[in-house]
């Protein structure tokens, strides 16, 4: 942008005498008039004449070595095109310099137009940044996070006995436990199907998801009958309710290892050491959660405490990212597009409120060290020399992105720093944490 600007500053030099305009549509859209007097006019057409001439063969001398003359009267169209686009690019970067345009839209040209005096105007269609006085973001109440680490750390106990649970055989089933059935599906007395060692699980009410057959009290070689509507997969016959006949096989019931037992599957001396673990994995992991409520919480409070408007545009590309990263395919219902679009809006607005209280709070600015202290982790973390790493961001234009993030962090950082943290008392009111 400051090389385009340079260049423009250059060509007033050469009295590109021009007009520049920047109306208020309302919201974020700006139209920006631009007009060229006849002198300017002469001079981009020369310039389109000789760049054009550059390029361009014409019958009867070798390609850039045509009269002016000759480039002018077989490539008028072309040449008049260029310097429209010439004249309207640098009326739009006037209006960027001269009025502190700070256009976030690409720039919709309309209604360019050579006037028969020589004059040149058009219309320029741009978006800009909302403007934004962050206020409020030092001394945020924030609700502390609803996260219990002693409550994480029995769930992944719980996951692990249940993942190195022993299976043994039962004589009775009951709730809780797996039944290996064979059964049959029965028609007016004809045989539609049969299988046998099937796997099911008992239910709460003792029941399996096979015609809801209740097998609660079977032993071994225990019978059943139930009955079920037949779906659409059995053709004609779907729709008619069937016999399901089960004779129970095998009755199975998971035994759970005890802790010494788990710590020695899961190779480690004891049952203490496997509790440890566990318990550290729960404080990584409620830290994590209790993080992402509280960034959550803090757009909340910010993005309710101010309005202001987003380009369209933004959010459409924002939509699009979404879509793709959560793997949606296909049309899409009207519910999913609402909430698509709102998650989109948000995370475009929280992008701008994040950018304005950064330029609001000089000491946020991203240093070089802290860049640098990034890629050490990084290299370390992806066992990559600190050097081939940075070649590789670089390569693939990923170091405004590493910039973007340590920015966002500080940023998170320092609201959340700054915010007083409550709990809920017993009767809902709030508590200091």
């Amino acid at each position: 942008m400051e090389e385009q600007i340079s260049k423009s500053a250059e060509q007033v030099e050469q009295q590109w005498h021009h007009v520049v305009t920047v109306d208020d549509l309302g919201g974020l859209k700006r139209k920006v008039g631009v007009t060229y007097d006849a002198d300017a006019v002469k001079m981009a057409f020369d310039k389109a004449v000789d760049g054009m001439g550059k390029h361009v063969m014409i019958n009867g001398f070798r390609r850039g070595k045509a009269p002016r003359s000759l480039v002018a009267k077989f490539c008028a169209k072309e040449i008049e095109a260029a310097a429209g686009s010439m004249l309207a690019q640098e009326g739009y970067f006037h209006a960027v310099y001269e009025h502190k345009l700070s256009a976030l839209t690409e720039p919709k040209v309309e209604n360019p137009e050579f006037h028969t005096d020589g004059t040149f105007t058009c219309e320029i269609l741009v978006e800009v940044r909302p403007s934004i006085t962050p206020i409020g973001y030092i001394g945020m109440k924030l609700s502390h996070p609803p996260v219990d680490p002693v409550k994480l750390a029995t769930d992944i106990m719980n996951n692990l006995r249940e993942k190195f649970a022993n299976p043994q055989e039962r004589e009775i089933a009951a709730a809780g436990m797996t039944v290996v059935v064979d059964y049959e599906v029965v028609l007016e007395g004809k045989e539609l199907m049969a299988h046998k060692g099937v796997p099911l699980n008992v239910s709460s009410q003792g029941r399996v998801a096979l015609g809801d057959a209740h097998v609660a009290g079977l032993g071994i070689d225990g019978e059943t009958t139930a009955h079920m509507v037949l779906p659409a997969e059995f053709q004609e016959h779907g729709g008619k309710e069937a016999d399901i006949r089960l004779k129970v096989r095998q009755i199975l019931e998971n035994s759970p290892p005890t802790d010494e037992e788990l710590a020695s599957r899961n190779g480690l001396g004891s049952a203490a050491e496997l509790n440890r673990l566990v318990q550290q994995q729960a404080n990584n992991e409620a830290g994590k959660m209790m993080r992402q409520y509280l960034e959550a919480h803090v757009v909340d409070v910010l993005l309710g405490t101010h309005e202001f408007e987003v380009p369209e545009e933004w959010i459409e590309r924002e939509s699009q990212y979404l879509v793709k990263g959560l793997g949606i395919s296909g049309e899409m219902d009207e519910n999913t597009k609402n909430a698509v679009r709102d998650m989109s809006q948000r995370n475009v607005k929280r992008s701008f409120m994040l950018d304005a209280i950064y330029d609001a709070e000089p000491g946020l600015k991203v240093k070089t060290e802290e860049i640098e202290a990034f890629l050490d982790k990084e290299s370390v973390e992806r066992a990559l020399p600190k050097s081939q790493l940075k070649r590789m961001l670089v390569r693939q234009g990923m170091m405004d992105n590493v910039v973007e993030f340590i920015k966002g962090k500080k940023i998170m950082d320092f609201l959340i720093s700054n915010a007083e943290v409550v709990a809920q008392g017993p009767e809902g009111a709030p508590q200091k944490a």
